[in-house]
């Protein structure tokens, strides 16, 4: 009897073991299936108006205004404008500090 009390206790820790890892595995795989957040645009990006104002929480007007006075780096495509985010990145640290 001691031989088979034996396998079973192995058995039984194996079947445990296996357990754990299927559980691992299932959240594993939830995770790389979960939607990524997003990181906002690339340092290279172009953003328009909009999404710059979602960037950096400036009005519109605050935006068209520091382009007017060519204060705020930004790309002019006919009649549209862009920006890159490391150069706007920069531009607020310059400005945070003091600079223009």
């Amino acid at each position: 009897m001691k031989t088979q009390a034996a396998p079973a206790s192995l058995l039984a820790s194996v079947e445990a073991l296996l357990e754990q890892a299927l559980q691992l595995l299932e959240i594993q795989r939830a995770a790389q299936q979960a939607p990524q957040p997003d990181n906002g645009p690339q340092s290279n990006e172009l953003m328009d108006v909009k999404q710059t104002m979602a960037y950096t929480g400036l009005t519109d007007w605050s935006i068209r205004n520091a382009v007017r006075q060519k204060k705020i780096p930004h790309v002019r495509v006919a009649s549209r404008i862009f920006f890159r985010k490391r150069e706007l990145d920069a531009w607020i640290a310059r400005e945070m500090n003091g600079g223009g």
